[in-house]
C-alpha cells in the first residue's frame, strides 16, 4: 500500500497537503503564489557542502520511498529561478546521510499544462528525511521550484532499525566529555558519529571493536553548546543517543 504527499513549499520541513491543480492532477498552474523562491543562501545541514539553497523534509517515521516527483517554478516570470541540478540525499536518523544522485530538471513551461518531472533512482530506499540542495538554476537571481510529491510505502520493519535513547548516558548535559555504557543490545562497536539538529556531521569516529560491557567516553570540549545526537553503530544495531553539551561561562 503506498501513500502520496503533496509537499507545498513552507520553509525547510514544513509541508502541507494540496489539491489537484487545473483539469489534469499532474498539470501545474502558474501563480507565484504556489512557488517557492529562496534568494538568500543558508549553511547546509550537511558537513562539507557549501552555503546554498535547501529543503529538508521529515516523514513522520522510516518509510519506503517508491517515488519522487518534482515541478520547477512555473511562474512565467520566474522561470529563470528555477533549479537546473538538485542534489539528492536521504537518511534513516537524521545523522547518516547517503546521496541519492544530482538530478537535472528542465524550465518549468510557464503554462498551465506543466506536468514537471518524475525523479527515478530511489527503488524503494528507506528514509525519514530527505535533503534537497539546488546545485544550479536556469540563470535567475533566486532559486526554488513550485512543488515536490513522494510516494511512500509501509513503515520500515528492516532490521537496520535506529533505537533512540536506550543506552545509559552520563554526565547529560557534558561539558568536557560524556561517557555511555555499551551493553549487548548494541554488540560490538564499530563506530560512532556526531550530528546537530540540523543533522550536520560535526565528527565521525571509527573505532577497535569493543566489548559489550565496556564504557565509551567521548569528548565534548570542541563542541558548542547545544543539542546533538549521538549515533553508534555495533555489531547488532543502530542506537541514537540524544546529548546536551554545555559549558560553563
Amino acid at each position: 500500500m503506498s501513500n502520496t504527499l503533496f509537499v507545498a513549499f513552507l520553509f525547510l520541513t514544513s509541508w502541507a497537503i494540496m489539491d489537484a491543480q487545473c483539469i489534469d492532477p499532474d498539470a501545474h498552474n502558474t501563480s507565484l503564489n504556489a512557488q517557492w523562491i529562496s534568494c538568500q543562501e543558508r549553511a547546509n545541514p550537511l558537513n562539507g557542502l557549501p552555503s546554498g539553497h535547501w529543503i529538508m523534509y521529515q516523514f513522520e517515521q522510516i518509510s519506503s520511498i517508491e517515488g519522487l516527483k518534482i515541478w520547477n517554478v512555473n511562474h512565467p516570470a520566474q522561470l529563470d529561478n528555477g533549479s537546473a541540478e538538485i542534489r539528492i540525499d536521504v537518511s534513516r536518523d537524521g545523522g547518516m546521510w547517503e546521496t541519492i544522485d544530482t538530478v537535472s530538471l528542465e524550465r518549468g513551461s510557464g503554462t498551465t499544462d506543466y506536468l514537471g518531472e518524475d525523479i527515478e533512482g530511489f527503488e524503494g530506499m528507506e528514509a525519514q528525511y530527505v535533503l534537497l540542495t539546488m546545485i544550479s538554476n536556469h540563470g535567475g537571481d533566486c532559486t526554488g521550484l513550485s512543488e515536490v510529491r513522494f510516494t511512500l510505502g509501509e513503515v520500515s520493519t528492516s532490521n537496520e532499525e535506529v533505537l533512540v535513547g536506550s543506552l545509559r548516558t552520563w554526565p547529560n548535559p557534558a561539558d568536557q566529555v560524556i561517557r555511555i555504557q555499551l551493553n549487548e543490545l548494541v554488540g560490538e562497536l564499530d563506530s560512532y558519529q556526531i550530528s546537530d539538529m540540523l543533522g550536520r556531521v560535526v565528527h565521525r569516529q571509527e573505532v577497535l571493536r569493543r566489548g559489550v560491557t565496556q564504557i565509551l567516553s567521548i569528548s565534548t570540549s570542541d563542541l558548542n553548546n547545544g543539542h546533538y545526537v549521538i549515533q553508534l553503530r555495533g555489531s547488532k544495531g543502530i542506537f541514537a543517543q540524544p546529548i546536551i553539551v554545555v559549558h560553563p561561562n
